[in-house]
Formats: C-alpha cells, sequence, structure tokens
C-alpha cells in the first residue's frame, strides 16, 4: 500500500497581556465593559498588536508491505513493513509566558517518522479448541516529537517556563506480544494476553530557549510511559439457561509494571513514575433470549489497590498526581432491536 499526505497549517495568535495592553502600552482606563463580551480580546482585526501569524505545509509518502503464508489450516504466519508518519504542528501555549512572540517561538516543530518491522504466527491449535498468536516487532522513530518544559528570560532577567514539543529524540523500540484462549470445556474459556517491551533513546536532547545551544539532554534516561511487562490473565463460564438466556460470569486480572512518566529539566530528582498496579475485575451478565437486552454487574479494582495513573512536576514547585478509580460497582443494562 502506498499514501501521500499533503498538509497545510496555519497559526495565529498573540502573548498573554492585561486588557489594558490589549491596543499596545498600557492605558488604565480599557477594562473588560470596552471589550464588550471577554473573548472579544481574540478579535486580532480588532487588536493586532502583537499578533503573529505562520504557516508551514509537510508532504510526506508512506507505504506498506505486508507478506503473508499460510503455513497449514491451522498456523498462519506474516511479516509487515510500515513507514509512518505524525505531522509536523504549532505549539499551543505559545505566547503564555507574556513574553511577545518571536518567529523562532512562533515556528513549527516537524513530522515525526517511524519504520516498524513486525512478524507474527497466528494458530488454532487442538481441534480448535487453543488458540495462540504471537507478534514479534521492532520500531525506528527519527525526529521524534516530545514535550518539555522551555525556560524562556525575558529583557528584565525574569524567567518563565512553557510546555512544548521539540523534534528531540531518536529511539528504537521493541518487543513481543502473546496471546492465548483456550477452551477448557464446553462452557469455560480462559485468555492470557503477556506484553514486553524494550525501548531505549538513541538521543533525547534539544535546545529548549532557541539560542543554539542543547539545554536538556535526557539520552541515557529510560523511555517514558513504556512499561516493561503487562499481562493479562482471566476466565469466563457461560451458563445457558432452560428459558434460552445465557449468563456469562467472567474474572481476570491486569498486571502493569512500574515506568517513567515524565521527565523534569529542572533537576532529576523532579521526574515522576508510574508504579506497578495489579487490578482485579470481575463481572455477571445476563443475556436475555434472542440478545434482547443484558444485564451487567460488575466490578473493578475488587482488592482496592490504590495506583498513580500520572504525575507531573510543576518547575521545582510541586508534583501532583491522579490517580485510578478505588474499588467500584455498578449495574448496566442494554437493550437490542432486530430492524
Amino acid at each position: 500500500g502506498l499514501r501521500y499526505t499533503d498538509e497545510d497549517k496555519d497559526w495565529i495568535g498573540r502573548n498573554q497581556v492585561f486588557i489594558q495592553a490589549l491596543n499596545g502600552g498600557f492605558d488604565p482606563n480599557f477594562t473588560v465593559d470596552d471589550l464588550v463580551e471577554p473573548l472579544d480580546g481574540a478579535d486580532f482585526a480588532r487588536f493586532p498588536t502583537g499578533v503573529v501569524r505562520d504557516s508551514e505545509s509537510w508532504s510526506e509518502p508512506t507505504y506498506r508491505l505486508n507478506l503473508s503464508y499460510q503455513f497449514s489450516d491451522d498456523i498462519f504466519g506474516y511479516f509487515t513493513y510500515a513507514r509512518g508518519f505524525r505531522s509536523g504542528g504549532y505549539n499551543d501555549q505559545t505566547g503564555t509566558t507574556g513574553f511577545p512572540i518571536t518567529p523562532e517561538l512562533a515556528a513549527p516543530y516537524e513530522p515525526e517518522f517511524a519504520n516498524s518491522y513486525e512478524f507474527g504466527v497466528k494458530t488454532d491449535l487442538l481441534d480448535d479448541r487453543l488458540r495462540f498468536n504471537a507478534t514479534f516487532f521492532n520500531v525506528d522513530y527519527e525526529d521524534a516529537q516530545r514535550a518539555l518544559v522551555a525556560t524562556l528570560e525575558n529583557e528584565f532577567g525574569q524567567t518563565f517556563q512553557e510546555t512544548r514539543f521539540f523534534n528531540a529524540a531518536e529511539l528504537n523500540v521493541k518487543g513481543i506480544e502473546l496471546e492465548a484462549t483456550a477452551l477448557i470445556s464446553d462452557n469455560f474459556t480462559i485468555n492470557a494476553n503477556f506484553g514486553y517491551l524494550d525501548g531505549e533513546y538513541d538521543k533525547f536532547e534539544a535546545d529548549t530557549d532557541g539560542d543554539g545551544t542543547i539545554d536538556v539532554d535526557f539520552s541515557d534516561r529510560p523511555l517514558q510511559r513504556a512499561p516493561e511487562y503487562q499481562f493479562t490473565v482471566g476466565g469466563t463460564y457461560d451458563q445457558q439457561l432452560s428459558n434460552g438466556g445465557t449468563i456469562l460470569y467472567n474474572l481476570n486480572a491486569y498486571y502493569e509494571d512500574e515506568s517513567v512518566y515524565i521527565y523534569s529539566d529542572v533537576d532529576s530528582s523532579f521526574d515522576t513514575f508510574i508504579p506497578s498496579k495489579t487490578l482485579i475485575n470481575g463481572s455477571v451478565t445476563y443475556f436475555a433470549p434472542n440478545d434482547q437486552y443484558y444485564v451487567r454487574l460488575f466490578a473493578r479494582n475488587l482488592d482496592d489497590e490504590r495506583y498513580v495513573n500520572a504525575a507531573q512536576p510543576v518547575a521545582n514547585l510541586w508534583t501532583f498526581g491522579t490517580y485510578g478509580e478505588p474499588r467500584t460497582y455498578g449495574l448496566e443494562v442494554g437493550f437490542g432491536w432486530d430492524f
């Protein structure tokens, strides 16, 4: 397969200013009442002072090659190579420091490219009572887009920070994904998924303030948001009722390894991490005859584990985090219609 993409992006913005400075200078008599509506401050034709415009276009081919072979009725293998790209763009926080926007600050970041190789095998074994699939993959990223905190200095020597995207990284990610489903009996099925991820930066550095020197070099740090191990194991029991309905009982457990969430450009002591977690979930679902409706009682995080979803440092001031939901029960009802 071959695809050709042509994209055009336009950006317009102004540095953050007080309402009294919208016309240039500082007019203490100009207030929000003179705007008529508060959002009228974004009328760049009426208030053109400090407004900057920029545009850019990107044209890239992307392509994919897939080779597959049916070794037998029960074994299928394939190999895939693909080249993809993530478009460039503009930093939406530009100007939030209040500094006048320079052409360098308004300039876009460039596209990110990925070359991926994948080999997989899909099998149905033991008279179709066991399905086992395995995938091996390797991905090389070029000009990878990464969000970094840029420390900017104004004419008075004051420093402020903006979170901006940079084409900062070259990296490699490879791993294995395994999937198995086994029909233990006519009513009982177990399933399992396992993932292993090995990723590292070949380079992770950026000139965040645009002065021509490297301000951030994280090349020797682990890959962000890339847990090394993940797996799920679960079982489902199917109970057929005399009225033609069905009850499904499901119980599963999910494990995710610890990982780095985000790096701080202030100091590595402000880097944040996501600890490992194990979540146990279950449900009981009644399906009415002919699937006219279903009623599901579910429970998530049965052992009430306290776990972190995200953690973000703010300069050297504080770190805030968000937590996943505690033990949660609920009732879900769905209906179906034949048309």
